[in-house]
């Protein structure tokens, strides 16, 4: 999925609505279908590539490939995530979960997914993300196929209210000082050893979409690359601030515009996040817990002394901000 999204362009030269908009998005499978369900709400370009790449490409991908199917008992967790895909203007949140069809197959996952234009993460955080696990609920409920149009028929309804409605301008904080805040959180160990950690990996797998990398911006957006991936803790007292704590500390070290998809399992204390298109292999983090894929920070990579310096010259400033 590249960071620019086909209807903004068109909004943008053929005069198309604009400002701040919202669509809702609800696929995978519900009881209500005796198969996937008949797609509801795949109006943008943006809906049908999250769609794609998130379940044909990434949750069929690992299903038909049997990769979750080799997890040994114990490593492998339960469909039910949150996740927020960010790209340019354009934001896509939603949820996922256990489901099954009809016929009782409960190999595939539920979907509901906003695409969210013209507001800040924290926005879709705070409007988006609520009305997204009511939905959850209501259709957990729900026993049709009628009923779930309905429910997203409303939903999508309220999402759009939300979004054309005024919001108070916030001041914008540092990015910077997510760094900062990331360096005060015990779960990232002593002496910044899990920042170091994750410095080190990033440098090693995400070199093509560092803000210091030596290719020009244009190639790193659109030429293919491969995608990068880190699995990190909290360090925050709520899903919603790890989120966004998350996302701020990586834009500082991201090039604009590179598509980031945050995902978290829900009633689990961590967050994967990949940088790039994802395919099934980065994809394959949603079923894998700990024991099958461990944090980023906690790899013990052998780091020269010179390289741990100057990460901790890069807290050190953070912090002086």
């Amino acid at each position: 999925m590249t960071g620019i999204d086909l209807g903004s362009f068109l909004r943008k030269i053929f005069g198309f609505p604009s400002g701040p908009q919202a669509n809702l998005a609800v696929f995978g499978k519900h009881p209500g279908w005796d198969d996937h369900i008949d797609d509801i709400g795949l109006d943008t370009d943006q809906l049908i590539a999250v769609r794609r790449e998130l379940y044909l490409g990434g949750i069929a991908g690992n299903i038909d490939s049997g990769e979750w199917d080799r997890l040994e008992p114990g490593s492998q967790i339960e469909f039910g995530h949150v996740f927020a895909w960010i790209f340019g203007e354009e934001i896509v949140a939603g949820r996922l979960w256990a489901s099954s069809d009809g016929k009782g197959r409960s190999r595939y996952p539920m979907v509901i997914a906003a695409q969210c234009g013209g507001h800040s993460l924290d926005w879709v955080l705070g409007e988006v993300l609520p009305r997204l696990e009511k939905l959850e609920t209501d259709c957990r409920a729900a026993v049709d196929a009628s009923r779930i149009r309905q429910l997203a028929q409303t939903c999508r309804r309220e999402l759009a209210t939300a979004a054309a409605a005024p919001v108070k301008a916030k001041v914008a904080s540092s990015e910077r000082k997510s760094l900062a805040r990331l360096a005060e959180s015990p779960d990232l160990g002593v002496a910044q050893s899990g920042l170091i950690s994750l410095f080190y990996h990033m440098q090693k797998d995400m070199a093509a979409y560092s803000a210091d990398a030596r290719e020009p911006r244009a190639d790193v957006r659109h030429a293919p690359q491969r995608p990068g991936h880190v699995r990190v803790p909290w360090c925050a007292p709520t899903p919603a601030e790890a989120l966004s704590l998350w996302s701020d500390f990586l834009k500082n070290y991201l090039v604009p515009h590179v598509p980031m998809l945050l995902i978290m399992p829900t009633g689990h204390p961590w967050l994967d996040i990949i940088v790039g298109d994802p395919t099934h292999s980065e994809l394959f983090c949603l079923r894998a817990s700990r024991q099958a894929m461990a944090l980023t920070t906690e790899i013990p990579y052998s780091v020269d002394e010179e390289f741990a310096a100057r990460v901790r010259r890069l807290i050190a400033a953070a912090k002086r901000e």
